[in-house]
């Protein structure tokens, strides 16, 4: 055919125009052949495009196993791009479609669920024959698996898992790291906001010990459900458009699923002797990867399955230092990991136990955490008191012994600790000041603008007395006491930020002392902008009585310093705070 005949044929499928598309076959017999834009056939572009309307009369002259110079059919591209009206018009007319692989060597399904589309995937899951696709060809169940970790869709897992247990036997391996790269895949690697922690413990505590209830029926094609009391569903239905309720329920299914789906796998794991397990688990790192991302599910379905692998040395990165477990969590400083498998009679066994290197565990602990780890934080001086606070922490579970054994290189854990954070000291040091500097800058501007304000009073004085105008009315009392209280707070925070560049910055200071004379000043600081603030408002007042639209937005324009100062400022308080104050980590209980 002529590229104008195509161009023709193309721009009626573009219009969703059935009727010139048959029209222009009916007189070019064999015209169904016609490759489009970019090569396609008339049935994929139509697909493509998304014109089901042509796709149905298309079909009707044309084999739906047409495949296109990329060894595509059809339906790949339906499942591709969501379009599940075309995916179910094309099950319809021929089954067989379901099980043909792609250029990327896979069938529909896994097309539809690497691309994310819910509806899509969840039909031709639905349909895909499981015998043919998954359980005589075991690379396409693996493959969907796959799919399942990049688009969440844990449901599908754990029924594909729970009916072709086949599968875990031979890529158990890859399914567990797969687990331990998906921290998104469990609460405790999800990053939840307050409010979404708050509901997710909410409808915790309302549901069902097996919160989730599956309910995968192939026949009347029905995918997992969660089932709440009565009360609590209508109540959350109500609140659902408003308060994110929705979105944590669906998120809250997807981690039920996850968790399952892990534990089918650990439950495949008490079949294998210990010996293949620390042959096989150790070498893939994959407990590693696990704790450095956190996921604290991942290490108790372990666990809860093979407490020996607690005991398991796992090499480290360059295959030089053999690490436990518990040494690794205290490397990448996972708290909820370390607290946890300290609670095992197991893991405080691992307390004792020394690498290659004859490092303990507080050797380990005095080591720089990772710039992920640090970045967490704001400010070398918080990083350094953090560090500082993790290494006391360990310290506490150690005996004396430890504390002063020295590894292969003839370094304590201290010496460890002062050499491998010398240049964060430095750091730390400089920051302290700079912010120090930048502190005292604005005390000083409040103290020389306050001291002015004590004795130029608004209304000025008497001519016979000498006494302030004002002196009898309350709002100049509240400009007296005010002026005072900004200019006393400013010169005490002026002097403990001139403390600043004056220490001595030792290893010990960023503990405890640094940040609660950070804390101090901060605070007082605060104290003294508003308190120059409400004397701003009482001369304002006092100058301006009875005419409000001026005093009104004056007070509101005011309260923008004040406001933005707590804004930018209040999170650096309340992270030092966190940090200075916190609980001891290890004497907290795990849930």
């Amino acid at each position: 055919m002529e590229r104008p005949q195509s161009l023709i044929v193309q721009n009626a499928i573009n219009k969703g125009d059935v009727n010139a598309v048959m029209e222009f076959f009916n007189r070019n017999p064999g015209a169904e052949k016609l490759v489009l834009w970019m090569g396609y056939p008339t049935l994929h572009y139509a697909t493509i495009v998304g014109k089901s309307n042509i796709v149905r009369a298309l079909l009707e002259r044309t084999p739906a196993v047409q495949r296109d110079p990329w060894n595509n059919t059809a339906l790949r591209y339906a499942a591709r791009y969501g379009n599940s009206e075309i995916a179910e018009y094309m099950v319809s007319k021929d089954s067989t479609l379901l099980s043909m692989e792609d250029e990327d060597q896979g069938i529909p399904v896994v097309t539809a669920c690497k691309a994310g589309h819910k509806e899509v995937t969840d039909f031709l899951y639905c349909e895909t024959s499981f015998k043919l696709s998954l359980s005589e060809n075991g690379k396409q169940g693996f493959n969907l698996l796959l799919m399942c970790f990049a688009s969440k869709r844990f449901d599908i897992m754990f029924d594909v898992l729970h009916h072709h247990q086949s599968l875990i036997n031979e890529y158990w391996k890859d399914l567990l790291d797969g687990f331990a790269r998906s921290p998104a895949a469990f609460s405790s690697g999800s990053g939840l906001t307050f409010w979404q922690r708050w509901i997710y413990e909410c409808l915790k505590v309302h549901t069902p010990s097996n919160f989730f209830v599956v309910t995968i029926d192939r026949e009347e094609k029905r995918f997992a459900e969660i089932r709440l009391p009565g009360r609590l569903w209508r109540l959350a239905s109500i609140l659902l458009p408003f308060l994110g309720i929705k979105q944590t329920h669906a998120l809250m299914l997807s981690h039920g699923f996850a968790r399952a789906s892990l534990h089918l796998i650990c439950q495949h794991l008490t079949k294998l002797h210990f010996t293949k397990l620390e042959k096989l688990i150790a070498p893939r790192k994959t407990l590693t990867r696990a704790i450095e991302n956190g996921i604290i599910d991942f290490l108790s379905e372990i666990v809860e399955t093979n407490a020996d692998l607690l005991t398991t040395p796992i090499p480290a990165a360059d295959d030089t230092i053999s690490k436990n477990i518990l040494m690794d969590a205290i490397a990448f400083r996972q708290e909820k990991i370390a607290r946890f498998m300290i609670g095992f009679p197991l893991g405080k066994l691992l307390i004792n136990v020394l690498d290659r290197q004859d490092n303990n565990v507080l050797h380990i602990a005095g080591k720089l955490a990772s710039h992920s780890q640090l970045s967490c934080i704001s400010g070398a001086a918080l990083q350094l008191q953090r560090e500082i606070k993790w290494f006391k922490e360990v310290e506490s579970l150690v005996s004396q012994h430890q504390k002063e054994a020295k590894n292969r290189n003839g370094e304590t854990a201290y010496q460890v600790l002062a050499k491998e954070h010398k240049a964060l000291l430095k750091e730390a040091k400089d920051w302290m000041k700079n912010l120090a500097k930048s502190y005292i800058i604005v005390g000083a501007l409040i103290i020389t603008i306050m001291f002015a304000a004590a004795f130029t009073l608004p209304g000025g004085n008497d001519e016979d007395k000498g006494f302030p105008i004002f002196k009898n009315k309350a709002a100049f009392l509240l400009y007296i006491i005010s002026d005072a209280i900004s200019l006393f707070a400013a010169a005490a925070s002026v002097i403990i930020f001139l403390g600043f560049l004056t220490s001595r910055y030792s290893m010990e200071d960023f503990h405890k002392s640094i940040p609660k004379k950070l804390m101090a000043g901060l605070s007082i600081l605060f104290v003294s902008l508003a308190a120059m603030m409400i004397a701003f408002c009482s001369a304002i007042f006092l100058m301006l009585e009875n005419q409000w639209w001026i005093i009104i937005p004056s007070m509101l324009l005011a309260s923008i310093p004040v406001s933005l100062f707590a804004w930018l400022q209040f999170p650096l308080l309340v992270e030092i705070y966190v940090l200075t104050y916190r609980s001891p980590i290890f004497s907290k209980k795990m849930s």
